[in-house]
């Protein structure tokens, strides 16, 4: 695999197409079910939440205060302040909408994601459901490492393999998923997911929504046998 710049993004980026699949390695072709290519270890299935339900979460969601997002409870360190630091977005309490949320989670991570990686889920961390107003945004991550500036390298922080977004509606302006290694972006849809690995080869952000509001799931996954830095799952894990 090849180094990263001084921003964190693979060197040499943004990466053309047609060199993907020399600097990302280890992880299955990209793949979006649908009309376009995505890059290595991108996986995109649109339209695969039913409608009604996207909007019965977004019905549920809007008449709630929310509160300033967390990163999985117990285990993030220097992950949590960093991710903090870079997002502009609420966390909706789906207490009463956790049981179907976390089935639906669930089935995709054993489901397609599992396949497509050709991994074994270990466990997944505890769907949340994150708010974007105007002006809201993400700006650039790694899900599981944290960048060293000098030594120009990712240090593992928190036991993440595979991320995975779930849209619950696009109805808003901006707010796009975006790689800045590839220079490569998804406008999200009702009922599109997207999954990638969670390391600095896939560092993304969220631009910012410039008109209405976007909810989107989040949760990510640990793999069978992948490398471990916490002494177990954190105590957001849902087992497998």
């Amino acid at each position: 695999m090849s180094g990263f710049d001084d921003n964190g993004l693979i060197a040499g980026a943004p990466i053309a197409p047609e060199s993907w699949h020399n600097v990302v390695k280890g992880v299955p072709p990209g793949r979006i079910i649908s009309n376009y290519t995505a890059p290595p270890g991108i996986f995109v299935i649109q339209n695969f939440c039913e409608p009604g339900w996207c909007d019965q979460l977004v019905r549920e969601c809007e008449g709630q205060a929310g509160a300033r997002h967390r990163v999985g409870a117990g285990g993030g360190g220097d992950l949590d302040a960093s991710v903090n630091d870079r997002r502009t977005s609420d966390a909706i309490d789906s207490h009463d909408l956790q049981t179907d949320i976390v089935s639906a989670i669930r089935m995709l991570f054993t489901g397609p994601i599992s396949q497509h990686f050709q991994v074994q889920i270990d466990w997944f961390e505890r769907p949340e459901i994150l708010r974007y107003r105007d002006g809201g945004e993400y700006k650039a991550h790694a899900d599981s490492q944290i960048f060293d500036p000098n030594e120009k390298k990712y240090n593992r922080v928190i036991d993440r393999d595979l991320s995975i977004l779930v849209y619950l509606n696009g109805d808003f302006d901006g707010g796009e998923l975006y790689f800045p290694s590839f220079d490569f972006g998804l406008k999200p849809q009702r009922g599109m997911v997207a999954a990638f690995p969670s390391d600095g080869r896939f560092v993304h952000l969220a631009r910012p929504v410039t008109n209405g509001t976007k909810y989107t799931i989040v949760s990510w996954a640990a793999a069978k046998g992948g490398p471990r830095v916490m002494a177990g799952p954190p105590n957001t894990a849902m087992m497998v």
